[in-house]
């Protein structure tokens, strides 16, 4: 046979098919389309230069993504060549030789390859611009400047690699499939039904192991940067596990079922029981799929709405008055004390009678030493001493500094300090190790800042020399670095306010050592950039939910092909129109709502780690977090709830 004949034998096959072709070439296309945004995110220069995590966090999601799109594609693919066994067995009958099926394998294989290819590129461009355009313009276009979404060679290289692998593994499947079985077995394997499955224990087990394993990690993880890379070990040991256990251990439980002779022995629990239990190998797939990008959408929409609702509390966390002024004072000044105080009583004086225009109220000082250092169980100690331990970063403050600005009367026994972590497992320390002694901390309430992307420690010290002390112990050069922070409402500014008063502050101190901000261009910088995570979190979350409801209408119609005919035999033998329905719609509801179910509580487990990484937001509180998961979950219940409905309608129809 020529390469001719075979393509053009290719080209009519598919348009004969095209009713399992199109459904095929819809999902599988959507999700190239998914993991080409994804791609093509991870090369936006946002994404790498936005926040130190994430690059990681949308490499992890690339991975997951890429390995869920492997997976789907070949469960698509299953279903497609089960459908075209009896057409490729007449092949064989009417003399073509094998080889000559594998070349028209091949040719429907490299047609559906590129369909899928430039649609990924075309539509994942496209696609991905507009859905930035319209967030943009819905959540305000001087907030978030759109990101820059260029065509990226790397990312076409990368999704070409990566569908051309995919593709070509599909074609050898196939071809596989093709030359080990006879013609007879072809005809027939089409009109025979599910054999039994048997119960893989071995599996299930593996599964269990698995699911352990990850929900452990997720429960016993700190999340701090370093443990960031262990949560995502976690997220693939529970999707592994997820597909094992939905194939296996969900076989295991409706042989159970069915060894209960008082339930199963129930004309409606006898066919919904056994439907399912012939099915449920290739359910089990298309289930695990669902339940993994359900899983994706909660957690991703709930932290995107968290750093959302908590951006003024972000802004508050680091300017609380209209105006903020720090200056670094110079080391000479700190030392000594009558310098270091009139440092600080020429530069009060001067916010308060010299700053041009307005009138100064409100006014508040605090003197502070803030720096790196590392965390290693419960010592902090200077980066220079050893490699061991986490980055972290310290602030600083004596007593007299931290009563007089939060307005409060506490008290410190010589070796006692007040602490605010924000790793919650640090406020629980009953002993910290710092400059070679050893202190008791007193937690206190959360007032660290927002904008700090690593675990931040407050530090309030009983005196102004055990600071100097500990500041010099925990430098990377034994010299403390020392800033005083101004805070102030001001009453009748003009415009220009701000620029005047920086012009003249330069006039009198180097540029490196002031930082002179307005609480309203902090909060529009906030909204810039978390804005952005706002940005991704919608566009990554709409992208997986629609994901979820292809998936779930090309598993519909998919069912529904293999159903036909046992629903025709079901009436043959006489069974009530009313007693099917009732059997298949409690089967559709089972296999519908238990990938949610499961998506639900791997949330849940999921939540603990996720809102210590949200720490890095400025979000210390767990019920920040499990308010929008909860409000997500319950919204995602509804809209699966309609997917459910329409795509039930669907099924039916195509059975009857």
């Amino acid at each position: 046979m020529s390469g001719k004949m075979a393509f053009s034998i290719a080209k009519k096959n598919l348009w004969a098919n095209r009713l399992i072709v199109v459904p095929f070439l819809l999902s599988s296309g959507f999700m190239s389309i998914l993991y080409y945004i994804l791609v093509s995110l991870l090369q936006n220069r946002y994404v790498q230069t936005r926040h130190i995590s994430l690059p990681i966090l949308m490499t992890f999601a690339v991975i997951i993504v890429g390995v869920f799109t492997f997976i789907f594609i070949n469960y698509a693919n299953q279903f497609l060549m089960k459908r075209r066994k009896k057409e490729l067995a007449l092949y064989t009958i009417l003399g073509l030789e094998k080889k000559h099926i594998a070349k028209i394998l091949a040719f429907e294989t490299f047609i559906i390859y590129l369909f899928i290819l430039f649609g990924a590129i075309i539509g994942g461009h496209i696609f991905g611009k507009l859905s930035f355009w319209s967030l943009n313009r819905l959540i305000g276009g001087e907030r978030i400047p759109l990101m820059e979404y260029p065509i990226s060679a790397k990312t076409i290289f990368i999704v070409g690699i990566f569908l051309s692998l995919l593709f070509l593994e599909i074609f050898m499947v196939n071809i596989g499939k093709v030359n080990v079985v006879r013609p007879k077995m072809l005809l027939d394997s089409q009109k025979k039904g599910e054999a039994e499955p048997k119960s893989r224990r071995i599996f299930t087990f593996m599964g269990l192991l698995l699911l352990g394993a990850g929900y452990y990690i997720a429960m016993t993880e700190e999340g701090t940067l370093k443990s960031l890379a262990m949560f995502f070990v976690a997220a693939l040991l529970v999707m592994f596990a997820t597909y094992i256990l939905f194939i296996s251990a969900s076989i295991i439980v409706l042989k159970l079922l069915k060894k209960n002779k008082k339930y199963y022995y129930k004309a409606k629990n006898f066919l919904s029981v056994s439907g399912m239990l012939y099915r449920m190998k290739s359910n089990g797939v298309g289930l695990a799929g669902i339940c993994v990008l359900s899983t994706g959408i909660i957690l991703t929409l709930a932290v995107t709405f968290s750093i959302f609702q908590n951006m003024e509390a972000m802004v508050d966390s680091v300017i609380n008055k209209e105006y903020s002024m720090t200056l670094e004072i110079p080391k000479e000044d700190m030392e000594n004390k009558e310098k270091r105080d009139d440092f600080l009583d020429r530069w009060t004086d001067y916010i308060q009678t010299s700053v041009p225009g307005g009138e100064i109220e409100n006014l508040s000082k605090e003197v502070s030493s803030q720096q790196m250092v590392r965390k290693e169980k419960n010592e902090i100690k200077a980066i220079t001493q050893d490699e061991g331990g986490s980055l972290a970063y310290v602030i600083i403050k004596s007593l007299d500094t931290y009563n007089e600005n939060a307005k409060t009367k506490e008290s410190l026994q010589p070796d006692q300090i007040l602490l605010c972590a924000s790793n919650q497992k640090d406020n629980n320390e009953t002993a910290l190790v710092m400059g070679g002694k050893t202190w008791k901390p007193k937690v206190v309430e959360s007032i660290l800042p927002a904008n700090i992307a690593v675990d931040t420690y407050l530090l309030v010290l009983p005196s102004q020399e055990d600071v100097e002390y500990l500041s010099k112990a925990l430098s990377m050069d034994d010299k403390a670095f020392y800033t005083v922070r101004w805070q102030w409402d001001a009453k009748g500014e003009g415009e220009g306010y701000l620029e005047t008063l920086r012009k003249d502050v330069l006039g009198k101190v180097s540029k490196d050592s002031l930082d002179l901000e307005s609480k309203d261009s902090y909060r529009k910088s906030v909204y810039e950039i978390n804005g952005g995570f706002l940005f991704l979190g919608v566009i990554i979350g709409l992208l997986f939910l629609v994901g979820t409801v292809l998936i779930t209408y090309y598993k519909q119609i998919s069912e529904a092909y293999e159903d036909r005919r046992q629903y025709q035999i079901m009436k043959e033998i006489g069974l009530p129109d009313t007693l099917i329905k009732k059997a298949t719609r409690s089967q559709i509801l089972w296999l519908f709502f238990l990938p949610v179910a499961v998506a639900a509580v791997h949330a849940l487990v999921a939540s603990r780690v996720v809102s210590h990484f949200l720490r890095l937001f400025g979000i210390f509180e767990l019920k920040e977090f499990l308010y929008p998961l909860m409000g997500v979950l319950i919204c995602f219940i509804l809209v699966y709830g309609m997917v459910f409905i329409i795509t039930s309608k669907i099924y039916y129809k195509l059975v009857k």
